[in-house]
């Protein structure tokens, strides 16, 4: 009788853990296929997000393959224009309405200098001179690279340039970003810069007059 007994709680407790087992392994089966789905769901959003980058780089590829097509085209069309003129022989009066325009230019970038400086910045004696001497500077090479392009009696035109005038133009920049605000006044500048830049016109045809 004792025998039977243990036999059938040994019976029992192979069904029991038969049963721990099948239990344990149902829910390592339900876990796994859980976590399955979740890296399908990770996974799918990763291949989302790499097929918008794609797209975008594509995207941006094409639209700046485009932009510097323009840009490449403008730069031919520049050129094109520019050639049939470069070392271009001029006379007298072409010379002068070439040297006008360029000094005129250069009277409006020095206003503009000016404005923009004061109006950007807090300034204290000194502190803008690096730019404005930089701004000077490049407009110089410009009008030099301008008025280059054109010959007269086998000369450059730029010949009728001078250092000495761009030292003044750094002066009069000087003078009026510095100005207090309280004597500041946009007209007096713009006056004074014409003022300065009509003397180096008339001293730059009065040159070409001098070679002809």
């Amino acid at each position: 009788m004792r025998k039977k007994r243990e036999r059938r709680c040994y019976r029992m407790n192979e069904q029991t853990k038969a049963v721990s087992e099948l239990s344990r392994s149902a829910i390592d089966l339900a876990q796994a296929a859980g976590d399955l789905g979740a890296l399908k769901v990770i996974f799918g959003v990763f291949m989302v997000m790499m097929l918008l980058i794609i797209a975008m780089f594509v995207y941006q590829t094409f639209t700046t393959s485009k932009r510097l097509a323009v840009v490449e085209d403008a730069a031919k069309k520049t050129i094109g224009y520019f050639t049939p003129i470069a070392d271009r022989n001029v006379g007298r009066e072409e010379g002068k309405a070439i040297i006008r325009e360029s000094v005129t230019r250069t009277a409006t970038v020095i206003k503009y200098g000016i404005l923009k400086i004061r109006y950007e910045n807090n300034l204290s004696p000194g502190s803008a001179d690096d730019r404005i001497k930089g701004l000077i500077r490049t407009e110089h090479n410009d009008r030099n690279a301008l008025l280059g392009r054109f010959m007269l009696v086998n000369r450059k035109l730029s010949f009728v340039c001078e250092e000495s005038d761009d030292s003044a133009m750094i002066e009069l920049m000087k003078e009026h970003v510095y100005m207090s605000k309280d004597k500041f006044t946009a007209s007096l500048m713009a006056q004074e810069v014409n003022y300065l830049m009509d003397g180096v016109k008339a001293r730059y045809q009065n040159k070409i007059d001098e070679l002809l």
